[in-house]
């Protein structure tokens, strides 16, 4: 028997995979502009976010 913070991190992880091979790949605004400023980056980082949460989203919906 697998305890449930296990079973509940397992169920979760998925989306976190997800999310993260489409920001590395060619999604991220981030990672394609180099700011000097630091809230600049962690502003594009939540556009980021936002994009990818959209598209999944959209990608769901079309199913």
């Amino acid at each position: 028997p697998c305890p449930s913070m296990v079973r509940d991190y397992h169920q979760w992880m998925g989306g976190v995979d997800i999310h993260d091979q489409l920001r590395l790949q060619h999604y991220s605004l981030q990672g394609q502009t180099w700011c000097k400023k630091c809230y600049k980056s962690i502003f594009l980082g939540l556009v980021d976010v936002a994009i990818v949460k959209a598209y999944i989203v959209f990608r769901e919906a079309v199913k």
